[in-house]
């Protein structure tokens, strides 16, 4: 499995789903819990590719599964190479469909669920990457402190009047509409099923 895809979001994904039973809130207790997941705005670069997640060479990407369309050279390299960019995009994509389906599957109980972009905050994330991307990196001005990237964090984990009507997705302490592809109720089950079978969460069990 792409280890972008692996990481960002299978593992927080059998994470979540076997926190979940110790999570659910009392039935008298009028508190709710909430589950926050780290997004990006490398969301909008790239739908999930179901038909090709390891970027194989030569495969044919149906289209409503191509890049957004208008990539600049760096974030989509068009050589037939390992796309790092497509596949960090697809990976905080999946981010969002997870709550998507999270949402569909504890409705009614006790939970809210939000996806989160912490913004661009200077770690040594980017340690293992090329020299193209890298230059890619210096074009990048609005840089956070770790300070201003948490803050949105905790403004959707302790903010009272956050509800689920407003939106699913956080930036700058405000709500804001995702690319439309991270939002698809049919692609977040079909991504659902996928990861469950991925991770064997039914040898682990899930109450979900």
């Amino acid at each position: 499995m792409e280890l972008q895809f692996a990481t960002n979001h299978l593992g927080p994904f059998l994470f979540t789903n076997l926190l979940i039973p110790y999570l659910m809130p009392s039935g008298t207790s009028g508190y709710q819990s909430r589950i926050i997941n780290t997004c990006s705005e490398a969301h909008r670069l790239s739908p999930i590719r179901f038909s090709d997640l390891n970027q194989e060479p030569e495969t044919v990407i149906p289209e409503e599964e191509e890049p957004r369309k208008g990539l600049p050279v760096g974030i989509l390299r068009r050589d037939g190479r390992y796309e790092p960019m497509i596949a960090y995009g697809m990976s905080k994509c999946a981010n969002l469909l997870m709550v998507v389906g999270l949402r569909e599957k504890l409705d009614g109980r006790g939970f809210e669920v939000w996806t989160v972009n912490p913004g661009n905050i200077m770690t040594d994330l980017p340690r293992g990457i090329d020299k193209q991307a890298k230059a890619n990196l210096k074009n990048i001005k609005d840089w956070k402190t770790h300070d201003q990237g948490v803050a949105t964090l905790l403004f959707a984990a302790l903010c009272p009047f956050l509800k689920h009507d407003m939106g699913i997705y956080l930036d700058d302490c405000t709500i804001k509409n995702p690319s439309r592809w991270a939002v698809d109720k049919g692609a977040a089950e079909k991504l659902w099923k996928l990861s469950e079978e991925v991770v064997g969460l039914e040898k682990v069990g899930s109450r979900l």
